[in-house]
């Protein structure tokens, strides 16, 4: 009896000792699925972060250069209590176009105030809440196509638009 227990105790102790090969098979396939979901998932969430796609442009190209154009505080009052932005607006144009620009901008300078200062006041609190301000920069754009020309001024720049309230 005793060599009987021994055989069939060794049995179950190699069954004990015998790896779940297929089970961490799977797991290993699932964890690597997973692995490569999430991958694909963050390259698809920012491409910049990837290096950008293929034919995207990163930026600022050779042939253009970047202006800024002003820096002052405008007031609004639409959320009912008096907000000076303090903003910062620049332009990116063609070299060509650069030195034109600029002494558009120093002749009609007050015009150029007087506008921005106008969108300012204007606009609704929640453009001053989105991310890239797509509606004050589309704003802008029509006035400065209006001062420098159709055309001339590639993309408006907000750098900085920091609200100070001003009625305490």
């Amino acid at each position: 009896m005793a060599d009987e227990g021994k055989p069939g105790s060794e049995g179950q102790a190699t069954q004990r000792k015998k790896l779940p090969l297929k089970s961490i098979l799977i797991l290993a396939v699932i964890m690597l699925l997973e692995g490569g979901m999430f991958a694909a998932w963050m390259l698809m969430a920012d491409p910049n972060k990837a290096g950008g796609a293929v034919g995207e442009s990163s930026g600022q190209s050779e042939s253009t250069v970047e202006r800024q154009i002003l820096r002052f505080r405008g007031p609004n009052r639409k959320t009912g209590r008096l907000v000076l932005y303090d903003i910062e607006i620049a332009v990116e144009c063609d070299k060509e176009d650069a030195g034109r620009i600029e002494t558009v901008r120093k002749k009609r300078d007050a015009y150029i105030r007087d506008r921005i200062r106008a969108i300012i006041a204007r606009a609704e609190p929640q453009y001053f809440e989105e991310e890239e301000l797509p509606t004050l920069k589309r704003q802008i754009q029509a006035v400065f196509d209006d001062v420098f020309g159709e055309g001339r001024i590639q993309r408006v720049l907000i750098p900085d638009c920091t609200p100070y309230r001003a009625d305490w």
